[in-house]
């Protein structure tokens, strides 16, 4: 047994927990090196055959697998800083997260030659160290179908790892397409995290923006449209979301929708059976854990969108939603179908500056008449 961590490159990570390792070895992004199984893993799993098929996809991958002891416990234990690891440790390089300026354009595969929907990306210049992780990746796939289309969300200023991988994991679950993290105001994707996502960020394209203002600045004026999560009665400023609002007293029943978007530039309310994910690619905004979002993020939305509270807030001080259950909901809203009869938007939301026409078969969300 080694005194120290045993590290094959000085950049490597440490994955623990079965969900996080069979997650990391099944979609196979990162490069991989060893695997540390302790002897009574499978016993103590609850789900002795997902143990198996850790052991088959280290197999099918060809990387070193170590059957370990007790000897090696203290070892695991420094690998995961002390986290249950449930004797199943990955040595791996990091996660792609390749830098990215803005989102572009919404593509289609002809009737001929049907293609899943895509949209492209802007990556930033890389050292061949990132690129060596990243790749240079010009385009990312769509779950885009006949109701919906691309939705992407952005994390800024989520300080707690473990609400940032709760909310990839809601993220995933939900049908997002990809997440843009803010570099320099997220907590990093450690190793906590990903043991939160419970392997849903191997599976779910992760963006690093470096200047989230000005991300979402470049890819609204390539036709996506920017909501921006808000706190209850934040969206009646009409204007940034600011902690020292005084929350609403007004509650709504269960038979009335629980959330409303407000358009940023008049504080008109949106019919709630719009969808916004129908007409146009699209872009939520979460974060701000205690605070609220910056004002230089608002800026750039389209519309607020709100949970509304069932009871009178503020009685016992609590006014919101921890920020991973609060994005969880209005992920699960803005990707709900709506009814196909519902009243167009504004014009200004129907911009086809970034969307390809879809091939036949598509929905096209410019068929329909005011």
């Amino acid at each position: 047994m080694p005194l120290a961590i045993p590290y094959t490159t000085a950049a490597s990570e440490f994955l623990y927990g079965h969900s996080a390792v069979y997650a990391a070895l099944q979609a196979k992004r990162r490069k991989l090196y060893t695997l540390y199984l302790h002897r009574r893993a499978a016993r103590l799993n609850s789900t002795p055959s997902l143990e198996t098929d850790i052991q088959n996809l280290a197999n099918e991958a060809k990387i070193n697998v170590r059957h370990v002891g007790d000897d090696w416990l203290p070892i695991l234990d420094k690998m995961s800083g002390d986290r249950p690891h449930n004797g199943c440790v990955l040595e791996a390089s990091a996660l792609p997260r390749p830098p990215v300026i803005a989102l572009g354009k919404v593509l289609y595969g002809s009737p001929l030659n049907p293609e899943k929907p895509r949209f492209t990306i802007e990556v930033a210049a890389q050292s061949q160290d990132d690129l060596n992780i990243n790749g240079n990746p010009t385009e990312i796939l769509s779950k885009a179908d006949h109701f919906r289309r691309p939705f992407v969300l952005l994390i800024d200023d989520v300080l707690d790892p473990g609400n940032l991988g709760a909310i990839i994991r809601s993220a995933y679950f939900l049908g997002v397409d990809a997440i843009a993290l803010s570099s320099r105001t997220c907590a990093p994707i450690t190793p906590v995290a990903l043991k939160a996502s419970a392997g849903a960020a191997e599976a779910l394209p992760i963006l690093s923006i470096d200047d989230p203002a000005e991300f979402l600045r470049r890819s609204s004026a390539k036709g996506w449209k920017v909501y921006c999560g808000t706190a209850p009665n934040y969206a009646a400023t009409h204007g940034t979301p600011s902690s020292d609002s005084t929350p609403t007293k007004d509650t709504k029943s269960w038979a009335e929708p629980h959330t409303e978007y407000t358009l940023r530039r008049d504080g008109t309310l949106i019919d709630p059976d719009f969808s916004p994910i129908r007409f146009a690619p699209t872009i939520l905004v979460v974060g701000g854990e205690g605070k609220g979002l910056r004002s230089n993020l608002t800026q750039s939305a389209y519309a607020f969108v709100e949970i509304r509270p069932q009871i009178n807030i503020g009685d016992f001080g609590v006014d919101s939603l921890n920020v991973s259950v609060a994005t969880a909901l209005l992920c699960a809203d803005i990707i709900r179908p709506r009814p196909l009869t519902v009243k167009l938007p504004p014009k200004a939301l129907r911009s086809k500056d970034s969307i390809e026409t879809p091939p036949s078969g598509h929905f096209s969300p410019y068929a329909f008449e005011d």
